[in-house]
């Protein structure tokens, strides 16, 4: 297994500040310190560093099995205006937290907020990263935000840019900054860029956070073994209602699988885990009666109902 680049952090302290400048004019737009940052063209108009944003899609694709273990993160291309030469310009920013949690459990629910800026969190500092070699397509250093949680785990927050933004059209319209399908080039060279990176960023994320602290990896179940299990409950069910919802997931998991559409895989999973419902222990009952708990070859049980699972559910999932 090849070992990614390793990535420096130098934190911004004390007197010490770091500039970001206008990729089209090259006027110092932001000056960065330890616990603030600064607007260095005093923008008093609608011209911000980043005024509208919308989520890089295509990026799971393109993971490897093995990185696909990892999901909590959040992509943004985010857009801005210089004040002085009114040129638009934007930034990737890349947040991530170390967790193995899978989309539709509350750990990923509650994490994702974290992610996304919703959540008070304790200012960790600023500092500019740099590579100790270089990956094509990865700029030689950025800026990086970490905050920490409550219980005192680091949420990395990545700014790559910022980069000139020539045509706007490209990645905004009439609702502001929307992914339209992808082919623009900004959200190509967005994906390609957290692929690239995506790492070294792990790396650095498990590195920051404690070791008591630190996630571990959960044996997940393949689409293969869904489908057998969704199929079990299928053939034995008698209540329509469930036996509908059965049939839903059956059939998104099969598409999901062969389009490997991200969008699809995140709508096929919550419709599984609708069917088998959340993370409960011992045998439950519904309205068609007590439900017999199909078996993988691991043990692992799962209802063909809303009823028993293993505990978090939405981790077992390996492809999706």
């Amino acid at each position: 297994m090849t070992t990614p680049p390793t990535i420096h952090v130098k934190p911004i302290t004390g007197e010490a500040t770091h500039t970001i400048n206008c990729p089209c004019c090259g006027n110092p737009r932001l000056i960065v310190h330890d616990d603030h940052i600064e607007d260095a063209m005093k923008a008093t108009g609608k011209e911000h560093f980043i005024e509208d944003g919308d989520t890089v899609q295509g990026i799971w694709s393109r993971l490897s099995k093995d990185q696909q273990k990892r999901e909590m993160y959040a992509a943004l291309l985010e857009v801005g205006t210089c004040p002085q030469c009114k040129v638009r310009h934007f930034i990737i920013e890349m947040s991530l937290v170390d967790s193995f949690a899978r989309d539709g459990t509350t750990e990923y629910d509650d994490y994702f907020q974290c992610l996304l800026g919703n959540v008070e969190l304790r200012h960790g500092g600023h500092a500019v990263c740099t590579l100790d070699q270089p990956i094509d397509g990865v700029p030689g250093s950025w800026l990086m935000f970490e905050k920490f949680t409550d219980d005192n785990k680091p949420i990395q927050h990545h700014w790559f840019g910022p980069f000139r933004l020539d045509h706007p059209e490209d990645v905004e319209g009439s609702n502001g900054v929307a992914y339209h399908g992808g082919d623009a080039e900004p959200w190509i060279f967005g994906r390609d860029l957290v692929v690239k990176a995506w790492d070294a960023l792990w790396a650095l994320i498990v590195e920051h956070t404690p070791e008591a602290m630190r996630a571990k990896p959960v044996e997940r179940m393949t689409i293969e073994t869904m489908l057998g299990l969704i199929g079990d409950g299928i053939e034995r069910e008698s209540d329509e209602m469930i036996l509908g919802l059965l049939d839903k997931a059956f059939r998104d998991l099969q598409e999901a699988d062969d389009k490997r559409e991200e969008r699809m895989l995140t709508q096929a999973r919550g419709a599984a885990i609708t069917v088998l419902g959340p993370p409960m222990t011992g045998s439950q009952v519904t309205n068609a009666g007590v439900i017999d708990a199909a078996r993988d070859t691991d043990s692992t049980s799962i209802s063909t109902g809303q009823n028993e699972i293993s505990p978090d559910f939405g981790d077992l999932f390996d492809s999706l």
